[in-house]
């Protein structure tokens, strides 16, 4: 039976640099993915600068999250998601909304490996936090970088369009830590180091 004590040992205990640092690669490899889809594979963004095609993909990266892209021009504001929505691309919405399922699990599959000892409830739970920590911490930073301005005649003004700060708290916490939980879960039964009595 595990005592406060020792629940406040594992705690301290824990690889924390490492598990944040996947929340992180995570991201970062979900987002390689997405870009891959639009250089190497058959989705295409017509943009006049490469700098402008990133920040887009980020968009759609964010998208493949559930986080709605927010256009604003003055007061008005508006919300799109071309992932579920299905505008404007040529890849099924299903592999759009695997990517950051799959990162997060590979990663949190793989961390659950280099894991020393028996991985517990509380140790998956800190898997999820840890990876949640680095994923949100590169996700809000992201929401700046994929940012995207224009000046629009149409419109009478700037367009500013931004991934959804609140949506992206929401889902930038709830999809790792829950998926950093599962993957770890799934790692520590294949590495035979899962105790979960």
């Amino acid at each position: 039976m595990l005592t406060d004590e020792d629940g406040l040992a594992v705690v301290r205990e824990y690889p924390w640099l490492r598990g944040i640092a996947s929340g992180g690669v995570a991201w970062l490899l979900g987002y390689l993915v997405t870009a891959g889809l639009f250089y190497v594979g058959p989705a295409s963004i017509d943009v006049p600068s490469q700098f402008e095609k990133l920040k887009q993909i980020g968009g759609v990266f964010y998208n493949a999250h559930l986080v709605d892209m927010v256009a604003t021009v003055g007061e008005k504001t508006t919300y799109a998601n071309v992932v579920v929505e299905g505008g404007g691309t040529t890849i099924p919405t299903a592999v759009y909304l695997a990517i950051p399922v799959l990162a997060l699990l590979s990663v949190a599959i793989l961390l659950s490996f280099v894991a020393e000892g028996e991985q517990t409830v509380v140790t998956l739970g800190l898997t999820g936090l840890a990876i949640a920590l680095g994923y949100l911490a590169v996700g809000v930073a992201g929401t700046f970088i994929a940012e995207l301005q224009a000046v629009s005649l149409t419109a009478g003004g700037i367009v500013v369009l931004r991934p959804d700060f609140l949506q992206t708290l929401a889902m930038f916490l709830a999809y790792p830590f829950v998926l950093g939980v599962v993957g770890a879960a799934i790692g520590g039964a294949v590495s035979g180091s899962l105790r979960l009595e």
